[in-house]
């Protein structure tokens, strides 16, 4: 008979402070909303303090119900660390770690990755999941994979763990025939770009980020810095797409400083103060790290400073 460690409680808070809501968590948990909402009423009895506060817009955290959630999620991640390392010992099953990354660049991460293990670990599986940015953050957090590879502007997040690599500089590029075009072909890689006008470029096609690229959120809030209300003519969540768009002379755009060549016929621009995203890997601080794990994040903090 398999013996199971028991965190229904721990696993019911987790999904309620995920979901915002007890309708949400319920569907999340496959029971009824009703069992869920006596559950928490027997808890915070038992407990004798108010964990959750009910309201219209969903539901808040109390003190206690924060310290009851943290506490949850290292339970759960004790328990999955235990099962893991147990079907090692009394199986010859493999230990699987789960990344996420986007299809372009995650996919290139990966492979480095996966010929490193079979050198060094060739009993760990490593699988791959695609998704773009904000669907790996969530993906991590909710444990649906154990290490997320992307970007971000903001590095700084309240329940993930992450490392980062060598920051890049986003640039505005201007292709031949634009206003604000100039000869690139005498720049050296590590010049100092003219800064962007946006009064310059205010009725230019722009070439634009879908919400799912990491740079997206920070770049809206920068244009609503600068005024600046783009002439958006294309969307996409492929940086590589975006890129051929504009070096095609469709339209202006931003990209990462290191795929730009002056030997292609694009101006560029940089910004001021400089844009700038992270390369990272993520994980829950609250993951119980494995053999494995510490390789994994040995290995990808080695790559991502050399970048």
């Amino acid at each position: 008979m398999e013996v199971m460690m028991d965190v229904r409680s721990q696993t019911y808070m987790t999904a309620l402070a995920e979901q915002g809501s007890f309708q949400n968590a319920a569907r999340e948990l496959g029971i009824s909303q009703p069992a869920l909402s006596t559950w928490l009423t027997n808890l915070e009895q038992e407990l004798n303090v108010q964990l959750v506060i009910r309201s219209r817009n969903g539901i808040i955290l109390t003190p206690a119900g924060r310290l009851y959630l943290e506490g949850s999620r290292k339970m759960i991640a004790e328990r999955d660390r235990f099962y893991r390392e147990a079907k090692l010992i009394s199986t010859s099953d493999q230990e699987i770690i789960r990344i996420g990354g986007t299809p372009s660049g995650g996919t290139r991460v990966f492979a480095r990755m996966y010929k490193h293990f079979r050198n060094v670990m060739p009993s760990v599986t490593l699988q791959f999941t695609e998704c773009y940015n904000r669907d790996m953050l969530e993906l991590v957090r909710k444990g649906k994979i154990d290490f997320g590879v992307g970007s971000t502007s903001d590095p700084d997040f309240p329940d993930l763990e992450c490392i980062i690599g060598t920051r890049n500089e986003l640039i505005l590029l201007i292709p031949e025939g634009f206003a604000g075009y100039y000869d690139p072909s005498g720049l050296a890689k590590d010049a100092q770009f003219p800064v962007v006008d946006f009064e310059m470029i205010r009725d230019l096609p722009f070439i634009m980020p879908s919400e799912q690229v990491s740079f997206c959120e920070a770049l809206n809030r920068l244009f609503e810095q600068a005024g600046y209300n783009p002439n958006i003519i294309f969307r996409s969540s492929n940086t590589g797409a975006i890129a051929a768009m504009i070096k095609a002379g469709n339209g202006i755009g931003v990209i990462q400083r290191r795929n730009f060549s002056p030997l292609e016929q694009i101006a560029p621009y940089s910004f001021d103060p400089p844009f700038i995203v992270n390369p990272i890997l993520a994980y829950r601080k609250d993951r119980v790290l494995s053999k494995a794990d510490k390789e994994l994040i040995r290995f990808q903090s080695e790559y991502l400073k050399s970048l």
